[in-house]
Order: C-alpha cells, then sequence, then structure tokens
C-alpha cells in the first residue's frame, strides 16, 4: 500500500506547485486533487517531474450519471478528463453519482448509473485510465447525493464486470454510512481501485478518530492491496508533521 496527499484538503490554499514541493519533502510518492480545469496543467506536470512525484487521481469535470439527460454532457466532460489525466500521467479518475432526483424513481436513476458508466466504457478501454466510483456520506457531508452505502457501489460495479471501473472506498464516508469498515473491504478488496482516509469525527488527522487505522491498515495489505491510501484531511497542526504521523501508524 502505498500513500498519496490530497493537496487540496492538506495543504489548502497553496499553490498545486508549492504543495507537491512540500509533498515531497515527507519523502510520501504521490499527490491527488479535485478539480483540473482551474489549473495550469503544464506548470503542475513540470512540479510533478521536479520533485519525481505520482498523480494518483483526481475528480472527473461532471459528476451527474443518474440524470440521462445529462449522459451527453458526461461523457463530453469524461473525454476532456482523461485527456487531462493522459497530459500528467494520472492514471485514475474520481467520478461520484450525481443527485437523488425528485420525480425519478431509484430504480430508473439506477439504471440511468449502470447506463452511463457503461457508456463510459469505450473511452476507457481507448485509454489507461481507471474510473473509480466514490459513494459519499449523505448523513453530514453530502445531502441529497444518490449514491452513499459501498455495498450498493459494490454490487454496480461488479455487474458492469470492466477492469477499468472500480470502486473508490472512502474510509471516512463509509464508516458514517454504514461502518463495518474491514468487513466491508476485505471481502470486496478486488473491486476496490483507491482508498480515502480521514478521522471520524472530524475529517482530521487519523488518529483523532474513533477508527484504528492503523490495524485497517495492516489487515488491507496483508490482505494483498498495492494501491494507493488517499490521506483526505483537514490537519489541525503543521501539515508535514501529520503526514508522517501518518506513515508511522
Amino acid at each position: 500500500m502505498r500513500f498519496s496527499v490530497c493537496i487540496e484538503s492538506i495543504y489548502e490554499g497553496l499553490a498545486p506547485e508549492e504543495a507537491i514541493s512540500k509533498t515531497a519533502a515527507t519523502g510520501l510518492p504521490a499527490i491527488e486533487f479535485w478539480s483540473w480545469w482551474n489549473k495550469d496543467l503544464s506548470s503542475l506536470q513540470q512540479a510533478l517531474e521536479k520533485h519525481h512525484i505520482t498523480p494518483a487521481a483526481f475528480c472527473t469535470r461532471s459528476n451527474n450519471l443518474t440524470d440521462p439527460k445529462q449522459r451527453g454532457k458526461y461523457l463530453e466532460d469524461l473525454e476532456l478528463s482523461i485527456e487531462a489525466a493522459e497530459k500528467i500521467g494520472c492514471r485514475r479518475l474520481i467520478t461520484q453519482s450525481g443527485p437523488e432526483l425528485g420525480g425519478l424513481s431509484r430504480a430508473a436513476q439506477s439504471e440511468s448509473l449502470y447506463a452511463g458508466l457503461e457508456a463510459c466504457k469505450p473511452l476507457l478501454d481507448q485509454s489507461k485510465i481507471t474510473l473509480l466510483v466514490e459513494p459519499l456520506n449523505t448523513v453530514r457531508d453530502h445531502p441529497g447525493v444518490f449514491l452513499s452505502d459501498s455495498h450498493e457501489t459494490f454490487e454496480l460495479v461488479r455487474s458492469l464486470a470492466h477492469p477499468q471501473i472500480r470502486v473508490l472506498f472512502d474510509i471516512y464516508h463509509q464508516q458514517i454510512s454504514c461502518g463495518n469498515i474491514l468487513d466491508s473491504i476485505l471481502p470486496n478488496l478486488d473491486l476496490i481501485g483507491h482508498f480515502h482516509a480521514a478521522s471520524v469525527p472530524g475529517r482530521h488527522e487519523l488518529e483523532l478518530g474513533e477508527l484504528h487505522y492503523g490495524r485497517i491498515f495492516r489487515e488491507i495489505s496483508k490482505a494483498g492491496y498495492q494501491g494507493y491510501m488517499g490521506l483526505e484531511y483537514w490537519p489541525t497542526a503543521d501539515a508535514n508533521i501529520t503526514l508522517r504521523q501518518c506513515m508511522s501508524l
């Protein structure tokens, strides 16, 4: 398992190039971020190459898959997001389901979500990009989002049966949504392409919350996970000190 630093939370307010430099100073190998469309990708790429940092993941420009009327826009923006990822050497894109829509049944929205991801397959086949579907908690941070349960997301991704569509398992969100973190992760590890981690409650340093992250990391690693664990928290102390603490869990 390798760590990735979410520069938009841990280094909130800093220019990406400065955040990359600070990440390199910790010895961590990778960064991730949310939006690519408001960044100078050429400058970002130069900073990544200078500091030998890998871009682990960033978000797709559109995130509405529940509304079939928005599918064309989603696919157009996915194509642009793939181009941006390829420009800086990133292999993973993060997407969410979209909002839960009034006036449309949950079954119809599930069908739209499935059909939208099915329509992504040709674009993914032409690239080396993995699309990560992330369920978010609706209790505290994202009320109104359609997909919040990791188990529903696992079934969705399993039914799509495509190696470049995987689940982003955000431990913070899923502790709030479902709990039973290791019982959720370990039987479905083959469907998980990326993790996020933060304390619950608070979304701060990992050791501040109710979760035993040291054990979670050991069990995931023992089960064979070799991908990235994205550190997506808001530090309450010096960011680089807290990142080194994560490395020692």
